[in-house]
């Protein structure tokens, strides 16, 4: 069993950020200067490029992943459920149970 709970928010900000910068190719809020990036944080501001190609559903995790509101962000068990995720998951990692 992971445990997560005492750094639940941190643990959803590294998996939203990296999954973002894995498929983009850069962090979600990247600026040249650093107090306009900080800025982008506060406010979730984020898009994501037209120069990439990114399905759909993983759009879709990532944003909901990325909710400013921690209560209103998917769980991990949501996460595991999610079509991309589901459809990206090896056949190996499908017949393992997850226990979170």
């Amino acid at each position: 069993m992971v445990r997560y709970f005492l750094f639940e928010g941190k643990l959803f900000n590294l998996l939203s950020l990296n999954s973002y910068t894995l498929l983009i190719g850069r962090p979600p809020f990247e600026t040249n200067d650093p107090k306009s990036t900080y800025r982008r944080i506060l406010k979730n501001n984020y898009a994501f490029p037209s120069s990439v190609a990114v399905s759909e559903d993983a759009k879709d995790l990532i944003k909901k992943i990325l909710v400013t509101d921690p209560s209103q962000r998917p769980t991990l068990d949501d996460i595991l459920q999610h079509p991309f995720v589901k459809n990206h998951m090896s056949t190996s990692r499908k017949q393992e149970q997850v226990s979170i």
